[in-house]
């Protein structure tokens, strides 16, 4: 790690990785974008799936279930390696899980992901007993374990005037527990 930068939070994962096509149906869902950024919010603060904030639908591929318009259930894509797509923020609301939802809507994005001759994976907290029973069911392997680290580091002027550094520390981490900007780097 670069100088001046210190760990801020640390999420102990199990990186799933699908190999073959799972089975089971889907759910009825909608598209999610940019215009639902404070529900999907939200939801991720209720249910905390891991770091998400205000501009992580901008990744694409969101979807959701609604229940009396409220959104109750949601998962994207968001990292996207060559030939492969992670699956991201699967999260159901606490009443309305065991239905299906988190699986149906994993196994859209699936689909999708397949569509494109990509392998999906995912990054689940070792802890998330319940999410690791649902996607070892939909036919998910640990491929291994990683530690996901969010760090602070010194704060410097960009040329627009704005300060780069340490996002919004709440209960979970922040989306971006570090941000840069083009020619902005770290204080030393």
């Amino acid at each position: 790690m670069p100088d001046r930068w210190t760990a801020a939070w640390s999420i102990p994962c199990f990186q799933m990785i699908l190999p073959r096509a799972p089975s089971g149906g889907g759910v009825d869902f909608v598209p999610l974008d940019a215009s639902h950024s404070a529900e999907m919010v939200a939801l991720a603060d209720l249910t905390v799936p891991g770091p998400f904030g205000s501009r992580t639908c901008e990744f694409g591929g969101y979807i959701g279930v609604r229940d009396g318009g409220r959104l109750v259930a949601m998962a994207g894509e968001r990292l996207r390696l060559p030939g492969l797509t992670e699956i991201s923020a699967v999260c159901t609301d606490a009443e309305h899980r065991g239905r299906g939802i988190a699986a149906g809507l994993v196994t859209e994005l699936v689909r999708r992901i397949r569509e494109r001759d990509e392998v999906p994976f995912l990054h689940v907290m070792t802890t998330n007993v319940g999410a690791i029973r649902v996607y070892a069911a939909l036919g998910f392997e640990v491929r291994r374990e990683i530690e996901v680290v969010g760090v602070k580091a010194g704060l410097k002027a960009c040329s627009r005037g704005r300060k780069i550094g340490v996002g919004d520390q709440k209960q979970r981490p922040p989306e971006h527990a570090i941000s840069t900007a083009r020619g902005c780097r770290p204080s030393p």
